[in-house]
């Protein structure tokens, strides 16, 4: 009991110093407004069924993507230092079909890309944006450009093997299939880098986890359900794309765009695949070391999770329990002097209007649970690794 008493008057003390009542105020402003967030789905739901009596239809699309030619989409910042490695391997990978393109989107790099491009690239279709706009938007700007419906997205530090994209179109002229993602590996062309991605939602957090983390060896062997198409190789349907609006630019400056624009299509009930007879080698992080620094990769990273959970999860249980983890990790945060989640909360609510706009814009297309897709998703996954006998692995 004494213990107990001791307790009590130190956490007292603490609390009139100003320390103490700064951190007491930030947890409880922060707890009450993520408490209201998560009574989101209730409050919706009486919403929309004033506002919108009927579902919206999905667009109906004239057939799926087709080989009558192929737009390669790379945007740019300061890449010029791998253009002589990726560049040749982009056109060797569009002979056969005809009439392709390559379209580089230059976001304002200051490393003589433009110069460069024009005078040894001629070939190369250029877009020179006149002020910086984050990769989503400049991937927006490409894909809208593009004259082909079948558009492969990549980072400008990814090289292509010549025959892979191939079987990644035959996926994609499917027409319930938005998205295709290829397998890849590092510049040293053995490190296994991206499999398939998988994801599972339980109590708390939200992982989202790919194949490569737990293996040293690719193990799905077959053309699978994947949870989203990574965005430094995706090769998708550009009327999809559009229909979905391109990538959201509430995630500026980047990370969680393409999980973001993948899971609506799913809830819109197109499929995103992942092809492992594709193979391409990413250099991972080549050109993002030069947008932002180490120490504010996790805030950005926090609070664009939060921003997808928010706008696209319909779940209330679901967002209800990652809403009070949040909250834990940003209260851990706060005691031990590190402000990631917290400062990510705060970004988060100057943002809300633009992302309650979308759930409700997207609700009303979803087509889809959200259960269904995580264990869609998942299962394929899981699948895979029983089939070889191996432990399912993931966090």
């Amino acid at each position: 009991m004494q213990r107990f008493f001791r307790r009590i008057r130190r956490a007292a003390g603490f609390l009139k110093s100003r320390e103490g009542a700064r951190r007491l105020w930030k947890y409880s402003f922060l707890v009450s407004a993520l408490r209201l967030l998560g009574r989101l789905s209730e409050v919706e739901e009486a919403c929309s069924r004033i506002l919108f009596s009927k579902r919206k239809a999905v667009p109906h699309l004239k057939g799926p993507a087709s080989r009558d030619g192929i737009s390669i989409v790379v945007p740019n910042y300061n890449g010029m230092r791998y253009f002589d490695t990726v560049i040749p391997s982009f056109f060797a990978a569009l002979r056969g079909f005809e009439q392709s393109e390559v379209l580089v989107v230059d976001d304002v790099s200051s490393d003589g890309s433009v110069e460069y491009l024009r005078e040894k690239y001629p070939a190369v279709r250029l877009i020179a944006l006149d002020k910086n706009v984050g990769f989503g938007r400049a991937c927006n700007v490409g894909i809208t450009n593009a004259r082909h419906r079948a558009v492969y997205l990549l980072n400008s530090d990814i090289i292509l093997e010549q025959d892979g994209i191939g079987p990644m179109l035959e996926s994609l002229e499917k027409e319930d299939t938005f998205a295709v993602t290829p397998k890849l590996y590092l510049w040293d062309f053995v490190t296994f880098h991206s499999g398939i991605n998988a994801a599972k939602m339980n109590s708390e957090c939200f992982p989202v986890w790919n194949e490569a983390n737990y293996v040293n060896t690719p193990v799905v062997e077959e053309t699978s359900p994947t949870f989203y198409a990574i965005g430094a190789a995706m090769f998708v349907d550009k009327e999809k794309f559009l229909q979905l609006g391109g990538f959201d630019p509430i995630y500026v400056p980047y990370c969680w765009e393409d999980i973001d624009i993948c899971y609506r299509a799913w809830k819109r009930g197109w499929r995103v695949l992942y092809e492992p007879t594709s193979i391409a080698y990413h250099k991972s992080h080549g050109t993002l070391a030069d947008v932002t620094k180490p120490t504010a990769k996790l805030a950005i990273e926090c609070k664009n999770s939060l921003l997808f959970m928010l706008k696209n999860i319909h779940d209330k249980r679901l967002l209800g329990f990652h809403l009070e983890y949040v909250a834990r990790c940003a209260r851990a945060g706060l005691d031990n002097g590190t402000f990631e989640y917290y400062d990510a909360c705060k970004m988060v609510l100057r943002q809300l209007s633009s992302v309650l706009r979308g759930r409700m814009r997207e609700r009303r297309y979803a087509r889809v649970q959200d259960a269904a897709i995580f264990a869609l998703t998942y299962d394929a996954y899981s699948a895979a690794l029983r089939r070889k006998g191996i432990e399912v692995a993931g966090p």
